[in-house]
């Protein structure tokens, strides 16, 4: 299914993480932009790079940001903070938190429809008896 279409995230939207990055100090988007590109020059099936994503991002914030201004520039992030932590164990590990949600949610569909079942039946025996 999935795992059918090497695809990672970077290769379906690149401008997606360095649109991000305009107002960010230029060592970050440098460091993202190099290991984005290391990435995909390994080919098309290559993995999304985003443990080292995670790193770069954790240790810049660590070295680089002030204390008081981390929590704004990884709100400024987020989409791209978003992105490598749903990766980060690999498209595998991607594919299968999908799955789960995909599964959780039709269950919680299938027990609403239970509920609404067992209402209409026991209202339509009310009116019955």
């Amino acid at each position: 299914m999935c795992s059918e279409i090497p695809t990672s995230p970077i290769q379906k939207r690149p401008r997606l993480f360095l649109r991000f990055l305009v107002a960010c100090h230029r060592k970050l988007e440098d460091l993202v932009r190099n290991t984005i590109e290391a990435s995909k020059s390994k080919g098309p099936t290559s993995e999304f790079p985003a443990s080292r994503l995670k790193k770069i991002l954790d240790h810049y914030l660590q070295d680089n940001v002030r204390p008081q201004e981390r929590a704004a520039l990884r709100t400024q992030l987020g989409p791209l903070v978003d992105v490598v932590e749903r990766y980060v164990g690999g498209l595998k590990a991607h594919e299968v938190h999908v799955m789960a949600n995909l599964l959780a949610c039709y269950a919680d569909t299938e027990k609403c429809l239970v509920v609404a079942s067992r209402l209409v039946s026991s209202a339509y025996g009310a009116v019955q008896g």
